[in-house]
């Protein structure tokens, strides 16, 4: 299956923040609408598959309303899920017990939006790593186990690139790493991975940053094979840092199909500004110098800007959805379309990029933390934004290749949904009857859940 028909990457949770006007980019404060056609493309004949067009309306046959709400503890939030062969979906996150402790959570539901009774303790595993331990992003492997990465603290409090593996039941597989457990510390003190993506190779690439000797944030990724070990032939000993600016993170990565690398989030380039930052590396992490400048590609937008989901559209550009925020403390719904050399595509958007205020001269913010292309060929991006009533609900855009909003899409070309009082959407994947499963996490009951959604 292709690249697109699939999740690609993780998304870590959205952080609160926002956008504002660079002169040149006055008139991208203004909320897009044009009305545009759908289009199908010939890559649906090939894989002889029968798609409708996706409307974005929530599927009752799940859960029966379209929408599951799980409690875990006192606390759970989901970070990324995947969607399974047999289109069950396996969400991960993190829920706190009852004595504060916040533990690796992942919970299984069935095609029809029920707990998968045969996986953990009544669908749900919990796993404690360490005094602290949350999972930031998953992958599915060909056999059916579950790799689920993100961060555990050791006795000395720091923060380690941490990886379990989970058989398909989700009893943790004893032959990954340490009795299923890899941590990997990289830096100094602190480093956390906040995306895995399943390369061409088999392996696993691991991307987050790392605190190196000056304690600023570093892009950093790392490459592990089946059995949870560091692979030596990709950068240094299987690490690759990536130093840009004053300070530097990833928050997402894909794999392209001639095996390079693209990761995405964002670059200090002085002491108040953020910019979009996307790095492209060959198969073993070296940097491609065709890209950007010498391998990384910045693009400066507002006082901050962060890339938060990437993907690859259906004409081959790479999709960066993320986040902008200005000096107004505002935040943009932000999407930007990017060549294979890493420049901004003119025809994409104002000059390459889309921010959008979802309410239009208010002071409410919105995020973009997941994109994935549909397989009519639209570009689906999901987040969170304030929604009639105020409160934060999930939300989702579709464009076309060029940018366009699709008007008949929701209303004006967005779809927003309110689970309880409050609601964020973190990740978005494809099944294959074209239907979406958006999760994320929402109040329910005065406490915090696990939140999914499936729409047609």
């Amino acid at each position: 299956m292709k690249e697109f028909y699939t999740k690609i990457s993780f998304s870590f949770l959205c952080i609160c923040l926002f956008l504002s006007g660079c002169g040149q980019n006055d008139n991208l404060f203004k909320q897009i609408n044009s009305n545009i056609s759908s289009a199908r493309y010939s890559f649906l004949e090939q894989e002889n598959l029968n798609y409708s067009i996706f409307n974005g309306i929530l599927d009752k046959s799940f859960a029966k309303k379209g929408i599951v709400q799980t409690t875990i503890n006192t606390k759970s939030q989901i970070s990324s899920h995947v969607v399974l062969a047999d289109g069950s979906v396996i969400a991960g996150g993190f829920s706190i017990l009852n004595n504060g402790t916040s533990v690796f959570t992942l919970a299984k539901y069935n095609k029809d939006g029920s707990l998968s009774s045969s996986f953990g303790t009544g669908g749900i595993v919990q796993t404690a790593i360490g005094g602290e331990a949350a999972i930031n992003a998953l992958v599915a492997m060909p056999d059916g186990s579950i790799i689920a990465g993100g961060y555990s603290k050791n006795c000395a409090n720091n923060s380690l690139f941490t990886l379990v593996k989970y058989k398909p039941d989700g009893r943790i597989n004893p032959t990954f790493g340490s009795r299923g457990i890899v941590q990997t510390l990289i830096g100094n003190s602190t480093s956390m991975i906040r995306s895995l993506t399943l390369l061409n190779d088999g392996n696993i690439l691991a991307a987050g940053y790392s605190l190196q000797d000056d304690k600023s944030p570093i892009m950093t990724l790392a490459k592990y094979n089946g059995y949870g070990t560091l692979v030596e032939e990709f950068g240094d000993d299987g690490i690759v840092l990536t130093q840009s600016g004053l300070s530097s993170q990833f928050f997402t990565a894909i794999t392209l199909p001639d095996n390079s690398i693209v990761a995405g989030g964002y670059v200090n380039i002085d002491l108040f500004t953020k910019v979009y930052a996307l790095a492209k590396y060959n198969s073993l992490g070296k940097l491609d110098s065709s890209f950007g400048a010498n391998g990384v590609s910045l693009t400066p937008i507002g006082m901050a800007s962060y890339v938060l989901s990437l993907a690859v559209s259906a004409d081959g550009a790479l999709i960066a959805g993320g986040y902008s925020e200005g000096v107004e403390r505002i935040s943009f719904f932000t999407i930007a379309k990017f060549d294979n050399k890493g420049n901004l595509q003119s025809n994409f958007g104002e000059n390459g990029l889309i921010l959008n205020q979802i309410i239009p001269n208010s002071n409410r913010s919105a995020y973009t933390c997941s994109v994935i292309v549909l397989p009519e060929g639209a570009i689906l991006a999901g987040g969170y934004a304030t929604g009639p009533d105020i409160s934060s609900v999930f939300t989702m855009y579709k464009y076309d290749l060029n940018g366009n909003v699709h008007n008949n899409f929701g209303n004006n070309g967005m779809v927003q949904t309110k689970i309880g009082n409050y609601s964020y959407l973190q990740s978005l994947s494809l099944q294959k009857d074209g239907t979406v499963v958006a999760s994320g996490y929402a109040e329910k009951l005065g406490r915090v859940a696990f939140a999914l959604a499936r729409y047609k």
